[in-house]
């Protein structure tokens, strides 16, 4: 490979949330037992990282709106492969809410002998926001076949969701099946120089009443090798804007209590964080049962990129935000909607700076100025994306 496939190659990014803009905004899941396959689905489409990369530069990454994206979007895709580079092709995925930005998946190694781990890039907003993330490929235990590896669906749920994840050579089909019998097939695709397929099933996104999605991946002769039953939590609010007054912080965020113990941040009209939901416990009980003092959205992968914002406990004055570079920021706490037992804070990052990705260091002081609580998030190229959840997820 010469210099300018090295570095077109490297200029293609893909890594993958949950899911989403938000900690809670793929909706939370718990996997029960065993599982099986997928089928063909003939809208992937497999590219080589340099051939993608080339296009992008010629033409620009398209937006929702047929125009390019963002600068922070190409960077956030061009970072994620620079971070994690491919194994053999690139897919791109049709996103049913970014039809002219596909997911990209694709699998990685760290060094030669490294473990594989299955990575992907997505749109997660209408600003272009880019979200990335890595999950371990392997090892795969006996009765494993397949894992869930990312998904497609900002809150409220959109009319189509996409679920995706790395599998074992022996897959050979794959399907959803919902509680009331409903079944949608997937596909398992195979690409040059991929050391395993990727399989993806795409179903309707309205979700009410139907929580249990089981995935069935089979092998080239039908029998089942693996089920695996997730329980999907609905959201606790359906609303497609902001609901009552409003707490506003810093870099035009907004906190709203949707429905009981229902927190969400709003972003220029767009959801940008989610949490609780629980209908017998505050977001401050919720913090306490976790055993955690904070739980934050900061940076690059979330809703609004350059901002830092979330929720404490009552006692917690003022946060500082130490990044791995050396530099930091601080906010003052405010007071959150009634009966939530929590307080509010939000700032704005320095340039380029990506908490979540580079390592950080959150502290809590009370209002003498001691310091409380100490929370570090670790450098997630060690181990690939990490997002911190919501208590309770």
């Amino acid at each position: 490979m010469n210099d300018l496939e090295e570095r077109l190659r490297a200029a293609l990014d893909a890594r993958a949330g949950t899911y989403t803009a938000a900690p809670d905004a793929w909706p939370g899941v718990r996997r029960r037992t065993r599982g099986r396959r997928l089928r063909r689905w003939a809208a992937l489409v497999p590219v080589t990282a340099a051939v993608a990369a080339a296009a992008w530069f010629a033409a620009g990454l398209p937006g929702e709106d047929g125009g390019d994206t963002t600068a922070a979007s190409v960077s956030g895709f061009e970072k994620a492969l620079q971070d994690n580079p491919a194994v053999g092709e690139v897919l791109l995925i049709p996103h049913p809410e970014f039809p002219d930005v596909p997911i990209r998946a694709w699998y990685s190694r760290r060094g030669k002998a490294g473990p594989l781990t299955f990575c992907r890039a997505q749109q997660a907003t209408r600003a272009g926001d880019v979200m990335t993330g890595c999950t371990a490929a392997e090892p795969m235990d006996g009765e494993e076949a397949g894992r869930i590896g990312g998904g497609t669906a900002t809150i409220p749920l959109p009319s189509e969701v996409i679920v995706f994840g790395p599998a074992k050579d022996s897959v050979h089909s794959v399907k959803a099946t919902f509680r009331d019998g409903r079944t949608f097939p997937g596909t398992v695709m195979r690409a040059r120089g991929m050391p395993s397929p990727v399989w993806v099933v795409r179903f309707p996104g309205d979700l009410s009443g139907l929580p249990l999605v089981t995935y069935d991946f089979a092998d080239e002769r039908g029998r089942t090798l693996q089920r695996l039953e997730y329980v999907i939590r609905a959201a606790c609010h359906t609303d497609k804007t902001p609901s009552g007054t409003g707490v506003s912080l810093a870099g035009r965020i907004a906190a709203h209590l949707h429905a009981r113990n229902c927190l969400v941040f709003w972003h220029d009209g767009l959801q940008a964080g989610l949490s609780g939901g629980s209908s017998d416990a505050s977001l401050g009980a919720q913090l306490k049962q976790s055993k955690r003092p904070v739980v934050a959205w900061a940076g690059p992968g979330q809703a609004a990129a350059g901002l830092w914002y979330g929720y404490t406990g009552p006692e917690t004055a003022r946060i500082e935000l130490r990044l791995g570079d050396g530099r930091q920021v601080a906010a003052d706490t405010v007071a959150a909607p009634p009966g939530q037992d929590i307080r509010l804070f939000g700032g704005e990052l320095p340039t380029g700076a990506d908490p979540s990705g580079d390592s950080a260091l959150y502290v809590g002081f009370d209002t003498g100025g001691n310091e409380l609580w100490r929370h570090e998030v670790p450098p997630r190229r060690t181990r690939g994306a990490r997002v911190t959840p919501a208590p309770g997820d």
